[in-house]
């Protein structure tokens, strides 16, 4: 939730860090977050300064003499001058390479990582939602294809497939009937993209904002669909929310246990349906977004990418991304970029040279 000063607001990732550390240690906001020369975002409180690390992707807060960050177990308090183990090193210089992290054999008909997805996100009943909405059907799919021949270009090595990811069950403001904070699509509004999807040989991936309701429910709902070989799954936890959380004003929450019994689920559908390996995306763009991630169990039958899903400049993505997917990888990697509010939006090359290269592109 946002907070608000007299002439400023702490934004989501900010308003959060305050909320954990606690709103009278931190103080109100003196001026709105800036953007520093070195890619950090800086706000100054009437306590001190909160700041957005480039290095590492991480809020902190700090005091003067003690700061405050939220890390990889929550939030942590230190002294300045000192150092978590787990904190980049300033004067080493940038991140290392990852180590290589071991991926297992993917069975027949796997989409990754023999292919790199590409797909465009939205709702074609939104323009707000995302390129997939922005366009008439033919120009939004004639400039994905022209986007997917971009990565196949800077990479030839790797076949590109393209997709589409529909949101399929869209967070709400208002409650709804049920008061559960979303609303899922008409079966006719899946089955237009379906078939957009199926008459061009992209995949389609089913998006779910499941507002205050659980994951388990909306995935169950959307089984007709999935039983279609072309048709995978995304998760979407910015919607996750708590009995007391709003979509919008809280940024929500997904276990690994909840993780778990979806990729169960999508495995026992493969069987069941003699069906090619599933994919589950899983957006993720702060550490509170999936709690556990260590506790998360692929299953041959289902291919787990975590997907990090923040906009901004290209410096602040990449120091995400290391943090998000690279330092915390749980199998195959994602990465998101947004036509309109990236500062820029990075180039194909670009995104190829992160580590790991994302298996996993998606354009909002």
């Amino acid at each position: 939730m946002a907070a608000e000063g007299a002439d400023c607001t702490f934004v989501l990732g900010f308003a959060d860090l305050r909320e954990k550390i606690g709103p009278a240690a931190v103080g109100e906001c003196l001026e709105d977050e800036a953007l520093q020369e070195n890619g950090d975002t800086t706000q100054p409180t009437t306590n001190g300064q909160l700041v957005f690390r480039a290095s590492d992707g991480r809020a902190v807060f700090t005091n003067g003499s003690d700061t405050w960050i939220d890390g990889p177990d929550g939030v942590e308090k230190r002294p300045n001058g000192e150092r978590f183990a787990w904190e980049p090193d300033a004067q080493r210089g940038p991140r290392s390479a990852a180590t290589p992290f071991p991926l297992p054999p993917a069975l027949p008909g796997s989409v990754v990582p023999a292919r790199r997805i590409v797909a465009y996100y939205g709702n074609q009943l939104s323009s707000r939602m995302g390129i997939l909405g922005e366009a008439t059907p033919p120009q939004m799919l004639a400039r994905l294809k022209e986007q997917a021949r971009a990565y196949a270009v800077a990479d030839p090595k790797t076949p590109v497939q393209p997709a589409l990811e529909l949101v399929a069950i869209v967070a709400q403001e208002g409650a709804g009937r049920d008061g559960l904070y979303r609303l899922k699509m008409d079966d006719e509004i899946i089955e237009e993209v379906a078939q957009w999807a199926e008459s061009n040989n992209f995949l389609l991936i089913l998006d779910v904002q499941p507002g205050r309701n659980s994951f388990a429910p909306e995935v169950q709902s959307l089984m007709p669909f999935l039983k279609r070989p072309y048709v995978h799954l995304a998760l979407d936890p910015e919607f996750a929310m708590g009995p007391n959380e709003l979509p919008g004003e809280e940024i929500g929450s997904v276990d690994a246990a909840a993780i778990n019994r979806t990729i169960q689920t999508l495995a026992e559908l493969v069987t069941a349906e003699n069906l090619p390996p599933k994919l589950l995306l899983v957006h993720r763009f702060t550490e509170r977004m999936v709690t556990n991630y260590r506790q998360i169990r692929p299953d041959p039958r289902v291919q787990v990418a975590i997907v990090m899903d923040g906009f901004g400049t290209p410096e602040a993505k990449i120091s995400k991304y290391d943090a998000l997917v690279g330092d915390q990888r749980v199998q195959y990697a994602g990465f998101k970029l947004f036509y309109r509010q990236d500062q820029p939006v990075m180039t194909p090359r670009q995104v190829l040279e992160l580590d790991p290269a994302p298996h996993v592109v998606i354009y909002q």
